[in-house]
């Protein structure tokens, strides 16, 4: 699992200091500081390098339809829309979107 932000550096390392999260996190790229900001294509593509991984095996999980939608399709990588609001129409379009992150750990999203 990566973590691709716009955030800053120390502003993101201590959030995910406080949720506990870094140990299960092979990657971040702190998009804006390492690469290009986001939408740019190039912080997702560093991470799908840094993780091995290809963009057919990855989804990228954003709340941002301005910046993690069109940034992840334009890598060619699939998209979750989270927290989505049922009253918006989407633009860009993502493939999934849910309201909350709990479908996520439902299949297919996983094997039992």
């Amino acid at each position: 699992m990566g973590i691709v932000t716009n955030g800053a550096p120390e502003m993101q390392r201590t959030k995910m200091a406080a949720l506990g999260i870094r140990q299960y996190v092979e990657t971040v790229v702190f998009a804006g500081h390492d690469t290009p900001a986001k939408p740019n294509p190039e912080p997702f593509e560093r991470a799908l390098s840094e993780l091995d991984s290809t963009s057919e095996r990855t989804l990228h999980v954003g709340n941002s339809l301005e910046t993690d939608v069109p940034g992840a399709k334009s890598a060619g990588i699939g998209t979750v829309w989270v927290p989505a609001d049922r009253n918006e129409t989407p633009e860009p379009t993502p493939d999934f979107a849910f309201e909350t992150l709990h479908p996520l750990g439902e299949h297919p999203w996983r094997t039992p």
